[in-house]
């Protein structure tokens, strides 16, 4: 679904953003398929997060997981492949914004 959700996107936007938890030994195939599909117009980002940090984060829920529910489901170092920019906490929405305005410049010139 959310393959054919990103393609069918490409016919109304210039940018599209795919965000989420995206395991690799789930959704691996289908993101490295999508990426080929970009022709290197894909910009691949690795949000690089302690397991302490994600305990943090869940306990600001109204209906927090248990740790050990969380632990399950923990992966990490899952990044996509060795080409993914990782980024941590204190990076915000200005760098992927930038990024997306480089790849749109490059794209004007061609």
């Amino acid at each position: 679904m959310l393959e054919a959700m990103v393609c069918a996107a490409t016919s109304y936007y210039s940018v599209i953003i795919l965000e989420g938890i995206l395991r690799r030994d789930v959704y691996g195939n289908m993101l490295v398929h999508l990426i080929d599909l970009f022709s290197g117009r894909a910009l691949v980002y690795y949000l690089d997060l302690p397991f302490a940090a994600t305990l943090r984060n869940n306990h600001q829920k109204a209906h927090p997981f248990g740790a050990a529910t969380l632990s399950t489901w923990w992966r990490a170092n899952d990044v996509l492949t060795t080409n993914d920019t990782r980024l941590k906490l204190e990076d915000n929405t200005a760098r992927f914004l930038a990024d997306i305005a480089r790849l749109q410049q490059t794209d004007s010139h061609l």
